[in-house]
């Protein structure tokens, strides 16, 4: 049963690999590891086509013969599941369902948008403080937040993947960058103000949570068509 679902699993990543080289859209975009991700998550082949697609013309057609979708996925880090939707937005013709899904796949969030002028998402975030205890942890306290990038001021300072034991994986930006808090009124006084110290309100820089198993220099690609 194993040898079985592995030889249907390369037959179907094959398959969608041909299907993308004869429709022009694998250049520059998603490689074999890509399409691997996508596909163990869950994806349909025409999701998989949209999330792997760089020509808009190519995107609006496949939108237009398909139904908008949703996806449900366990984020990769924490294990969160994570209800996809991909609406088409009339506002923003040039923002299409390919790059909503792709922004909430790529980035380790509860949820992502991305429009002509601004990318957020929400996420938890977490900060240890103070001395280490005998066991050698600190205290910690953790918030649910939402970033929001505006685009006309982003810049992308670096891209790296992580290498064990030596750096983890980021994706530096800088910008007008705002963060929101949204639960932190349970917490007491003290926790709230190390929060407040350690992951500011407008901070200057910020590290995008790429999800691992993904190339941030890939992300920072594609984020680049929207600066």
């Amino acid at each position: 049963m194993r040898f079985l679902f592995s030889s249907n699993f390369t037959l179907s990543i094959t398959s969608l690999i041909a299907l993308l080289i004869t429709s022009d859209l694998l250049a520059n975009s998603c490689n074999k590891a890509d399409i691997d991700y996508y596909l163990q998550r869950g994806f349909t082949h025409p999701q998989v086509v949209q999330l792997c697609s760089t020509s808009p013309a190519s995107v609006t057609s496949v939108q237009q013969r398909q139904p908008p979708a949703t996806v449900t996925t366990p984020a990769p880090s924490h294990g969160v599941t994570k209800n996809i939707e991909t609406p088409s937005n009339p506002q923003n013709p040039g923002i299409n369902n390919a790059e909503q899904l792709y922004f909430t796949t790529v980035l380790n969030a509860t949820s992502a948008n991305i429009d002509h002028s601004a990318l957020s998402y929400t996420s938890k975030e977490c900060v240890e403080y103070g001395e280490e205890n005998l066991t050698g942890i600190k205290d910690k306290v953790c918030a649910n937040t939402k970033i929001t990038i505006q685009l006309s001021d982003l810049e992308i300072i670096r891209a790296n993947k992580g290498i064990f034991l030596i750096r983890e994986q980021e994706l530096l930006v800088k910008g007008n960058i705002q963060r929101e808090y949204l639960n932190i009124n349970s917490l007491s006084a003290g926790k709230q103000a190390e929060l407040r110290l350690h992951l500011p309100t407008n901070p200057s820089q910020l590290n995008l949570p790429v999800s691992k198993g993904i190339d941030p220099k890939q992300v920072a690609a594609r984020l680049n068509k929207f600066i």
